[in-house]
């Protein structure tokens, strides 16, 4: 058994150190102490064992419901799962503020002054390991690494409704990387069960997506679900030619429709919902590249109702009055599927 210290060794000595504490007979000493002194703040990052030792250890309970009377200000990221959720709800009038963050990886905490890394496992013994810390600037850092990593979680609330509702989670999503929007594309097809709406607001959009194999994952997914819809909306003329496209290689479940110029000479993205519940909408970046990594900039990814729904609203304008135009072409100036 490793030998008893006293945490004051470690918390009122003036040199910076960093230290490996081991025995929860060592380790559940420091982190009191550690926190005790805290004045103004304690901030908890945890995987989804934390809730379990936390309700399993009276004095942690105790320890936080003294550090919330004295007006600290505690905040805990925890991964708040369907097997933890009884014990999460157990913690949360003990904390000021509770959120919940996917694959959490490790566990740790930071006051004002001390930081601590613990290995947390399920079962007792809960914690075997403890990193301390008080050097200054490791300190800041994970300050820091915590306010970046809260800034993503979500609320606490939020989370046990997408559990005890059975509820998808909405979400609005930046991807800056050309690389990962064209790895994304394919996963968001194949996800479709009933429409895909396309708009590409040029002829090139067009060519760069059926040279990358694309379009032709937009007529499989027609192709292997009857049920699936697939609307193409191009910025093109009559003379503007798609093998891809053609008819008699496809099932009727898939539409053409060409926009004029004017319709979309405003538009600089390339926007692919899928039913009305998710869209990715990527920008044209510049349509003079003939590669598709080089040609676009960033996406907008979302399943936000709000989000999706005024896109599907600007799809169906332009598909509406792309129709309304063609009607009043002449005859033999119409676009048909089979001349595309």
């Amino acid at each position: 058994m490793p030998p008893l210290f006293d945490p004051k060794e470690l918390l009122y000595n003036s040199k910076e150190t960093i230290e490996i504490i081991e025995g929860i007979e060592n380790i559940a000493p420091l982190h009191v102490s550690c926190l005790s002194l805290t004045q103004k703040e304690v901030s908890v990052y945890t995987d989804s064992s934390g809730p379990i030792f936390f309700c399993n250890t009276p004095e942690a309970k105790k320890t936080y419901a003294d550090l919330k009377s004295r007006g600290v200000r505690i905040r805990a990221i925890v991964e708040i799962t369907k097997e933890n959720l009884h014990y999460v709800k157990e913690v949360m009038p003990y904390v000021t503020d509770l959120r919940h963050m996917d694959r959490t990886s490790h566990s740790f905490s930071v006051t004002e002054k001390y930081y601590t890394s613990t290995k947390v496992q399920d079962e007792s013994p809960y914690i075997t390991k403890t990193i301390f810390s008080n050097i200054d600037f490791f300190v800041k850092e994970h300050q820091y690494l915590f306010e970046i990593l809260w800034d993503k979680a979500i609320p606490a609330k939020q989370r046990i409704k997408e559990i005890e509702e059975g509820l998808e989670r909405e979400f609005i999503e930046t991807l800056r990387d050309p690389l990962e929007t064209i790895e994304l594309v394919p996963k968001v097809i194949s996800s479709a069960y009933e429409e895909i709406l396309v708009m590409f607001p040029t002829s090139n959009t067009f060519k760069r997506f059926e040279s990358e194999g694309i379009v032709e994952l937009f007529k499989n997914q027609a192709v292997r679900n009857n049920n699936v819809l697939v609307r193409f909306l191009v910025k093109g003329e009559k003379e503007m030619q798609s093998n891809q496209l053609k008819k008699n290689n496809i099932q009727q479940n898939v539409q053409l429709q060409f926009a004029g110029r004017r319709l979309l000479n405003d538009i600089r993205m390339i926007l692919i919902i899928v039913d009305r519940e998710k869209m990715m909408a990527i920008e044209l970046k510049d349509d003079l590249q003939p590669a598709l990594v080089d040609s676009i900039g960033l996406t907008t990814y979302s399943n936000s109702e709000s989000t999706v729904i005024s896109h599907v609203s600007l799809f169906e304008k332009i598909w509406i009055q792309s129709e309304n135009e063609e009607k009043r072409q002449p005859l033999h100036q119409k676009v048909t599927i089979e001349e595309a």
